[in-house]
């Protein structure tokens, strides 16, 4: 449902401003509403408006975190496709009567916002101009705000927004370096931001603690993230997602820097890490392997937790992890369920002496249907590894198949210290489709896999796709696969050593 006008609901305050009920917040002084309302979801906030005539401008005032989510508004798109036109002028309506709406109408007034997190998508027509975008960019930056998240995305055509030169002089101005200042947490996806503005911002946000730029910023080329020895960056966590535009990368003195999130395709980069004597959390691609023993080798032995995302085995190196002498979680994530992904994972991941966790967040997929996926992977000759540190395996997404058995027979037997085994039934990887979606011939055969199903449509008519196995599914049918997945590691629990915590979730 379409959030309406900022105004909307004047009829209602009207009826309560006229009623019989005594409204004791009349008493209250200014500052205790507006700490009321601070606790409010931004919404709600705007809601109390209606409440009274005292209310009426209470929101305005208050320290308010703006959450502009588009997809209370347009469900996603997926169960919107047929209806794409409608969708357009849904978001329409949104950016332009609702965000561009309360942004101006608070640009004057006293409030104070802390955060700014915009969630929406930028097809052609969803905004009336660049402009829209502009402004909440620049509105958040002269509001001083401690987050800002401009979270984007092109869900029919892929597109991005420039980041505003007019808002980036600004912040050269003395009246923005001030408002800057506070910056503590910058997410940009879908934002295409030159190296220059991100040096920029850096240099003058001494409590930026968190920093993230992912999807498709074509000018980011260079990236100097560096600090002094009498100023060094305050910076904690650090994502570079996608921007495979980047050809350099520098990081000196940032001893706060914990963690680090770097996934590009690219393998051309340029990465210089000095002085960051905290980092302990690298998330890479496996085939990336080889860059991290290269330009992070100073850094190996300091690392406690590694993350692995998304690569076909063949690419890995899994038997150089020995390096890592210091790791306590390894976690892989969207690990494929064939057999060839599940044999090279064991058959080359040596012990590692301190390893206390291992997290396989699985991938189900068939065999069949998949042309995309390399159907020639070298495995290697699986040898009798046996794993003593390892206290803990949890497998999430479990659905029971074949190869997942497999992989539950190797970790009972061959990680021989383990104290406790975690698995989690799949049953929420899934997405909704419309029932009219589902059941049209020609959206049919767009859909890999599609399965008629023996169940009746359940009581909201919609269809579930698994995203990860290409099936659609009803409700029914979906229960009916959690249960079978929970009957599936109960077997296992059974034959686990009693001195193992066995947990089916």
């Amino acid at each position: 449902m379409l959030v309406g006008s900022i105004h909307e609901g004047e009829e209602q305050r009207d009826e309560v401003d006229n009623c019989e009920c005594v409204d004791h917040t009349v008493r209250l002084p200014d500052e205790i509403l507006f700490k009321i309302v601070s606790f409010l979801p931004f919404r709600e906030a705007v809601r109390t408006s209606i409440l009274s005539s005292r209310w009426i401008d209470v929101w305005k005032s208050a320290e308010l975190v703006l959450d502009f989510d588009a997809s209370e508004v347009v469900p996603l798109f997926k169960k919107n496709f047929p209806n794409q036109e409608h969708s357009r002028d849904a978001l329409r309506r949104y950016v332009n009567d609702w965000v561009i709406g309360v942004v101006r109408q608070m640009w004057t007034n006293a409030s104070k916002v802390t955060r700014v997190k915009a969630e929406f998508f930028l097809d052609e027509g969803s905004c009336k101009s660049k402009g829209d975008l502009d402004t909440l960019l620049e509105f958040a930056i002269s509001k001083g705000v401690c987050s800002l998240e401009l979270c984007l995305t092109g869900v029919y055509h892929p597109r991005v927004y420039d980041f505003s030169e007019e808002c980036f002089n600004h912040m050269k101005t003395p009246a923005g370096l001030s408002n800057i200042k506070h910056l503590k947490c910058l997410r940009l996806s879908y934002v295409n931001v030159r190296g220059e503005i991100l040096e920029h911002l850096i240099a003058h946000s001494p409590l930026l603690e968190e920093l993230s730029v992912e999807i498709s910023s074509p000018k980011l080329v260079k990236l100097r993230i560096v600090g002094s020895a009498s100023s060094p960056l305050p910076l904690k966590r650090l994502e570079l997602m996608n921007s495979n535009s980047l050809k350099w990368l520098e990081i000196d003195n940032a001893p706060h820097l914990t963690d680090f999130v770097y996934l590009q395709s690219a393998r051309d980069l340029q990465l210089r890490v000095k002085n960051c004597v905290s980092l302990v959390d690298v998330t890479i691609y496996p085939s990336q392997l080889d860059l991290a023993f290269r330009d992070l080798s100073g850094f190996l032995g300091q690392l406690t937790s590694l993350t692995l995302v998304e690569a076909f085995i063949r690419v890995w190196r899994l038997q150089d992890l020995g390096a890592l002498t210091n790791l306590k979680l390894l976690t892989i994530k969207d690990l494929l369920t064939r057999k060839q992904s599940i044999m090279a994972l064991f058959g080359v991941m040596n012990p590692l002496p301190n390893l206390h966790t291992l997290r396989l967040l699985m991938r189900p997929f068939e065999d069949s249907g998949m042309g995309w996926f390399p159907q020639e992977i070298e495995v290697p000759r699986a040898v009798k590894v046996y794993h003593e540190s390892t206290k803990v395996v949890e497998i999430i997404g479990f659905q029971g198949c074949e190869i997942e058995c497999e992989l539950m027979e190797h970790v009972l037997e061959f990680f021989v210290g383990l104290e406790k085994i975690v698995v989690e039934v799949d049953r929420g990887l899934t997405e909704s489709y419309s029932d009219a979606y589902v059941r049209s011939c020609h959206h049919r055969r767009s859909i890999p896999g599609y399965k008629d199903c023996k169940h009746p449509s359940s009581a909201d008519g919609d269809m579930v796709f698994c995203r990860y196995c290409f099936q659609v599914y009803c409700h029914g049918c979906r229960d009916e696969l959690a249960e079978r997945a929970v009957r599936v590691a109960l077997e296992f629990k059974s034959r686990a050593a009693p001195t193992i915590e066995f947990v089916v979730i």
